[in-house]
């Protein structure tokens, strides 16, 4: 195998011997992945450029913490982070 993305598997059955070959594109594979933040104003953890919860652009890189909240009714997070909607939601920015 090769750092370029060519894959060759070897694979024995009984006496038989098997090779296949196959090719992964990994030169694009890290340019295509978006980065998670976190909406300076609600904590949404989104992808994107809007946050989809508030529409606000005003985000941070840098987070620390996840919670997904599944029920905002009956969760404490929910109140105490004051979220209304479910979500993944950054416990500190």
């Amino acid at each position: 195998m090769s750092l370029k993305g060519d894959l060759e598997f070897k694979y024995k059955h009984g006496k038989n011997n098997f090779i296949i070959f196959g090719y992964l594109n990994l030169k694009n594979k890290n340019l295509n992945m978006a980065k998670e933040k976190a909406c300076k104003n609600c904590k949404l953890i989104y992808e994107g450029e809007n946050c989809p919860s508030c529409g606000k652009k005003e985000v941070s890189d840098s987070f620390k913490g996840k919670v997904e909240i599944i029920d905002t009714e009956k969760s404490e997070l929910a109140q105490k982070l004051k979220v209304h909607k479910k979500g993944i939601y950054a416990i500190k920015l």
